[in-house]
């Protein structure tokens, strides 16, 4: 059904359903043997079923007050001792009653307790329903509601960092204090257009544009910023390249501190990419060690050296591997020039043997001996260090890890781009005006203010269930 809002512009809705009257109940906490696990009820008969459960007088049961009692199946069939709590509307995660039972968890007492509760009347909850509901109620708006997902899923601190920003609101604020630009100057224009024969309303075109303008390039620079997101929150991609026999593959599997990549003392032993997941500081790290670049007339090391320059194109972070015992050959000063763009770190190996005085390009170089562990930890701080300065300059109030913000803010930059070139050439007002009032419904798909059953379905339906 439609339901209605009031923005600054006095008008708008989304598309929705009502929050279903039926009181929900689902496992809250992973399936498996623990400590403790966790059922969630929430709806308006929560309490009553509660009541029967445990035995007791809804009147005896007080909001935020923590209860210890025994399920009984049957009489004097008891299945567990349990703590359990109420929360009444609308003081709790959905805005709705709600009671949260912690019994031991066992995936037996679980289940037998979940049915039991569902035999009282209650209803098995769908994926995200628990969360579907606090955004209807109001309790979070549609960019807090997708950050739970997101916290949930995190493969990493920063991502978990970021999540629990976006949980916060503090990216929904950075979106509303845009939207609100664009419906001042909207409403600047509607006052001229509705009175237009007066000469007491003019628009200020220089302001306007600058305020568009420089609108046009935080959205810009929120896209960009998501370029980060997926070693924020998938994992950075860090490739170790470097001529054949420098110690790539036992660099790899020092740093990985297992024997995956296979360690000859002949040239071309690797020739396809070999990966492994590692988790380095805040990081997940996708490490790849590649083949060796060198010239070869081997078909199969040919394709090996060609998947190398695709993962060196994809790559977050380089590792060039030089051996420190010989000088550099042309090929390897050839091959820098290909790498020294991108973000990459100069490791000289082998340090534990012999070596001779190099002349390099190198300013900066880290030491390792996959001999005797010299310069491994060195490593591994050199690269925190370098994926972090990647993202030290980024206001993690301008980013986002969501696809579907990223998709809605393309379109609100080409709204503002049509709008901004409207201005300029000083054409209709009316015009204008439209363009911009595009810009707010994108603004407004973002928080959820403006949405459908499709898109909360598409939104919700990946959560998991209890959540």
């Amino acid at each position: 059904m439609e339901r209605f809002f009031s923005d600054a512009l006095g008008w708008g809705y989304f598309m929705t359903s009502d929050s279903s009257s039926s009181t929900i109940a689902a496992i809250s906490t992973p399936m498996g043997k623990g400590a403790i696990g966790i059922i969630r009820l929430s709806g308006n008969d929560s309490i009553t079923i509660a009541s029967q459960l445990f035995k007791l007088s809804p009147t005896r049961v007080k909001p935020r007050h923590v209860y210890f009692n025994k399920i009984e199946l049957t009489t004097h069939v008891i299945l567990d001792h349990v703590l359990f709590f109420y929360l009444k509307a609308p003081h709790s995660y959905t805005g709705e009653d709600m009671i949260e039972i912690s019994c031991h968890a066992n995936p037996i007492i679980l289940n037998e307790l979940l049915t039991h509760i569902i035999s009282l009347g209650a209803t098995l909850a769908p994926p995200g329903e628990f969360t579907k509901r606090a955004f209807l109620n109001g309790k979070m708006d549609l960019t807090e509601a997708e950050a739970v997902a997101t916290l949930i899923e995190s493969k990493s601190l920063g991502s978990v960092y970021l999540s629990t920003r976006q949980l916060e609101g503090k990216f929904s604020k950075t979106i509303q204090a845009m939207k609100q630009m664009v419906v001042t100057i909207v409403r600047d224009y509607n006052a001229c257009i509705e009175f237009e024969e007066t000469d007491h309303l003019v628009i200020d075109i220089s302001t306007t544009l600058k305020t568009l303008i420089n609108l046009k390039s935080n959205i810009v620079q929120i896209i960009q910023n998501f370029s980060h997101h997926r070693y924020v929150y998938e994992g950075a991609k860090v490739v170790i390249t470097g001529k054949t026999n420098v110690g790539k593959s036992s660099l790899f599997n020092a740093l990985i501190t297992k024997e995956k990549s296979i360690v000859t003392p002949y040239h071309g032993t690797t020739r396809d990419l070999i990966e492994s997941t590692i988790h380095i500081g805040q990081f997940p790290i996708t490490l790849i060690d590649t083949a060796g670049t060198r010239k070869s007339s081997n078909r199969v090391e040919q394709i090996g050296i060609k998947r190398t320059k695709e993962a060196l194109r994809d790559a977050d972070l380089i590792l060039f591997v030089v051996n420190s015992k010989t000088s550099l050959s042309p090929s390897e000063l050839s091959h820098y020039e290909e790498i020294k763009t991108k973000s990459h770190v100069i490791v000289m190996n082998k340090v534990d043997l012999p070596h001779v005085k190099l002349r390099s390009p190198f300013k900066s170089v880290v030491k390792t001996s996959t001999k005797n562990g010299q310069g491994i930890d060195a490593l591994k701080k050199k690269i925190v260090s370098a994926l972090s300065s990647r993202l030290s300059n980024i206001d993690t109030d301008m980013m986002t890890l969501n696809t579907r913000h990223i998709d809605l803010l393309k379109k609100t930059d080409h709204a503002l781009h049509t709008a901004i070139t409207l201005a300029k050439t000083k054409k209709e007002p009316e015009l204008i005006v439209a363009t911009l009032n595009d810009a707010i419904r994108y603004f407004s798909e973002i928080t959820g203010e403006i949405t459908t059953d499709e898109i909360l379905n598409s939104i919700f339906d990946t959560f998991c269930v209890g959540k």
